[in-house]
């Protein structure tokens, strides 16, 4: 029956002997006996096929129309019966047009772009290729029926395939981004195999055309997962196609050879994997300039995979790299990451599945879109034989475990062995990571920062009584009228909202600070306080809850730490095990060790001890300083919280807490750690939130943590450039950036004082530019997040000092430096703020 088929078909399309031969030698490839299939069932297949095909020429021969589901493999050969001419017909094969269906598929102006096409031929082959395929609409119905022809690849992982639906689609792109080792080489090696092996409802494997732009592509690879799935190793490796691309011109022109072997080997290819798909982007493209065509060209090459998928009904399959999101701080993102590609990958692809770590070989798959699949999270691991469920890799494990006992000869170890201690301790432990058995839930530290902190109930009336109120106003302030009061606060801008908010303040002395603080003040050659430093004492000191909102650098740590010493120094002494009486969150590093330094000056006189929490140091000398009992602690939220829930120390003796640029706490999704946070102090405490814009988040934070809060507004609520400050924003190329960068600098070094900050966007970019400037011998040094604390502390050293005048820094120095003389920040030029 299939030889028949074969000889009537090329009887009807007019085919030679040759060819003959060419489709039985294709139908002979349908059966790998190595891998095990079915030789009857890739036999039907392909008599089907053959004969669907048979039966469409026979219909186009009666009535000229073809259902859009019989012509899914035309041959372009077919436009000769429509007066195309065969040479006209190798054009388009040359450029990977090898179906009637990939003429509909290509715009009229690519087609014209095809050398000796004019637009009469274009228009002659469009309207040919009309006669053949329906340009019209299906109904739902006739579009399920086609939908059917659809098949899955299994992943190897049942838990996988369940959450991609069965496995990774045909007539779709499927994309896996996550960061290095998540497993997407790995998933890629997996499919290799996988894709030649029958599934269900009727798959009967095929073969797999693999593109390597990151040469991460290994056959030994293939073997293991060969031998797990019990096929021969060499078919399996003489089953996938493999190529190379250097850059990403290549990687396009290799697509031409993809769609020109799916129509040769017609239904014989099932997956096409892309590991991955914007490597060699990001290589031959770089900057903001060359941004949009490389996204223009991103676009293309994605329409012409979505096209050969649904063109030859195969499943591709890429891989995409992630990067950092500068952004993502404005969206309240805990991990501000996101895939490279931009929306237009994102908009391209079918699927998208986020990859991410698990406990050692464990990986974590999360749909990040799909147009059918809901949202879900799935756990596989990584093994000798690639991708599998989490539960085959432990038992994988456990039998390795029991070889390696068994053939030990230990009679001293009795009745029990090594195997059944691992599985005691095993038990203790608690489940594997991802496991879903009974035990007690892993820790998700970093999942749910806080979790064991428990909202304490306090009883007010056991609470000991403290005094919060140290405010007694000065003659001179007294006997300002309220019209001096009203004209001193509209020349220096200030907004009051809240009821019984005290007077301003035009000089230190009225605030009744004990005369060492005074003396600090003097020898800093303070002559008056700032504005919101001149509302902000009086209602600090009078024990107000209170929101401060002015532009950064305006002197707000002043305003809050100094009615802080007052505060401490009317509360009893502390005691062993007592925690801080004043604790200010802040939201960086650097911000925390700046109002420590500033703490510590002010702060000494009256032997009131501060220390500094944050992250990326050692836990050591922040834990011995807790132990011996501080009245201030200046923490980042992540650190306090892991000493809260350690037991290392306590908020019992609280009183006085400051929430300092509470904005970019928010923005950098500080949020749900500053909740747990004040879930440890008392109620009846004293807070003082400060920030330098009033979105609706911060409103509703204080809405949440203040009681009966007076709001002092210096400036506009809508955040603004700071008028202080001569800026000048130079618009130009991309390409001109570096030169007029170095110019500027020329300018600013040849004075006799000068500091200088060059913001940048990315970690990248800050690298690069400090090597180049160094290279040149610039005086310049870096700080960015991957940087380790100890090098940020030497380099903001060396700046402060003079040493190094030219600091490159991403948004961890946006704010919160210390002011510094002769100051100079600059972005570097461009048509916005950043580089």
């Amino acid at each position: 029956m299939q030889s028949q088929v074969i000889e009537y078909f090329y009887q009807q399309s007019g085919k030679v002997g040759c060819e003959q031969q060419r489709e039985e030698q294709l139908v002979g490839r349908l059966r790998p006996h190595h891998l095990g299939f079915q030789t009857e069932k890739i036999t039907l297949v392909t008599a089907t096929v053959s004969w669907k095909t048979m039966e469409d020429q026979v219909v186009e021969n009666e009535d000229g129309y073809q259902d859009d589901e019989e012509s899914f493999f035309q041959d372009i050969d077919l436009l000769q019966k429509h007066g195309i001419n065969m040479a006209d017909i190798k054009k388009l094969k040359s450029i990977g047009i090898c179906t009637v269906k990939g003429i509909q598929m290509t715009t009229r102006r690519a087609l014209c772009n095809v050398k000796g096409l004019s637009e009469a031929k274009v228009d002659k082959i469009k309207e040919a290729a009309g006669k053949l395929l329906s340009n019209g609409f299906l109904t739902a119905f006739e579009y399920s029926e086609r939908r059917k022809q659809v098949f899955r690849i299994t992943t190897g992982s049942l838990e996988f395939d369940k959450l991609v639906g069965g496995g990774i689609e045909s007539m779709a792109i499927t994309e896996a981004f996550g960061e290095f080792r998540t497993g997407k080489t790995q998933l890629s090696h997996t499919l290799c195999v996988t894709a030649q092996l029958p599934g269900d409802n009727g798959y009967t494997g095929g073969k797999v055309i693999f593109i390597d732009t990151e040469n991460t592509f290994r056959p030994d690879k293939l073997k293991g997962i060969a031998d797990r799935f019990s096929v021969d190793q060499e078919a399996v490796l003489d089953n996938v196609l493999y190529a190379r691309a250097y850059t990403s011109e290549h990687q396009m022109e290799l697509l031409d050879f993809v769609a020109a072997k799916f129509h040769e080997e017609g239904g014989v290819f099932k997956l096409l994997i892309i590991d991955s798909i914007m490597a060699l982007f990001r290589v031959d493209f770089s900057g903001r300039g060359e941004l949009a065509e490389r996204q223009q060209k991103l676009a293309q090459m994605l329409s012409r995979l979505q096209k050969i998928s649904e063109e030859y009904n195969v499943a591709v399959f890429v891989t995409n790299q992630m990067t950092a999101d500068p952004g993502a701080g404005m969206t309240f993102q805990a991990d501000p990451k996101k895939p490279i590609g931009g929306h237009i990958l994102a908009h391209a692809s079918t699927t998208r599945i986020s990859l991410r770590k698990g406990r050692g070989e464990m990986r974590i798959a999360k749909i990040f879109d799909s147009p059918d699949m809901p949202e879900n999270e799935a756990t596989f691991a990584i093994t000798a034989g690639g991708i599998a469920d989490a539960k085959e890799n432990a038992r994988l494990r456990q039998s390795e475990d029991y070889g390696i006992c068994d053939s030990l000869n230990l009679e001293m170890r009795g009745s029990s062995s090594y195997g059944d201690r691992d599985r005691d301790r095993g038990r203790d432990r608690g489940p594997r990571f991802g496991s879903s058995r009974g035990g007690p839930p892993p820790n998700k530290k970093f999942g749910n920062p806080g979790e064991r902190l428990r909202k304490k109930k306090w009883d007010m009336d056991e609470l000991p009584k403290f005094e919060k109120n140290f405010y007694n106003e000065h003659p001179e302030v007294l006997r300002m009228s309220q019209y001096d009061i009203d004209e001193f606060r509209r020349k220096k801008e200030i907004t009051i909202r809240g009821t019984g908010c005290p007077k301003a303040l035009t000089n230190f002395h009225q605030a009744h600070f004990p005369q060492y603080v005074i003396d600090v003040l003097v020898g800093q050659n303070f002559k008056e306080p700032t504005a919101i430093q001149a509302q902000g004492f009086p209602l600090a000191l009078s024990g107000r809850d209170m929101v401060g909102i002015a532009q950064t650098g305006s002197g707000k740590t002043l305003a809050y730490l100094l009615p802080a010493i007052v505060h401490i120094n009317h509360q009893p002494y502390l005691e062993r095990g007592d925690g801080p009486i004043c604790l200010v969150l802040a939201p960086t590093r650097e911000l925390a060790q700046q109002v420590q330094q500033v703490s510590f000056e002010y702060g000494k006189s009256s032997r009131i001890k501060s220390t500094c929490v944050y992250g990326g140091a050692p836990k050591g000398p922040q834990i011995r300083d807790l132990e011996r009992g501080v009245e201030v602690c200046i923490a980042t939220p992540g650190r306090l919280i892991d000493f809260l829930e350690a037991g290392k120390t306590n908020l019992r003796r609280c009183t006085y807490l400051v929430l300092d640029e509470a904005d970019r706490m928010l923005d950098m999704g500080f949020e749900p750690q500053i909740r747990k946070i004040v879930d440890q102090i008392r109620p009846d405490r004293q807070t003082l939130m400060w920030s330098a814009t009033w979105p609706k988040e911060v409103r509703q934070l204080a809405e949440d943590f203040l009681r009966d809060y007076v709001q002092i507004n210096v400036g506009a609520l809508e955040l603004s450039a700071n008028h202080n400050i001569l800026q000048i924003v130079d618009v130009c190329m991309e390409s001109e950036k570096d030169n007029k960068l170095i110019q500027l600098m020329e300018e600013i070094m040849a004075e006799k004082e000068n500091k200088t900050i060059i913001f940048v966007e990315t970690k990248k970019r800050c690298d690069e530019l400090t090597r180049r400037m160094r290279r040149d011998g610039w005086p310049a040094m870096c700080i960015h997040g991957d940087k380790s604390q100890p090098e940020r502390d030497w380099v903001l050293t060396e700046f402060r000092s003079g040493k190094a005048p030219i600091l490159i820094a991403t948004d961890v120095a946006s704010r919160g430096l210390v002011s510094l003389p002769a100051l100079e920040a600059h972005r570097p030029t461009g048509a916005c703020s950043r580089t």
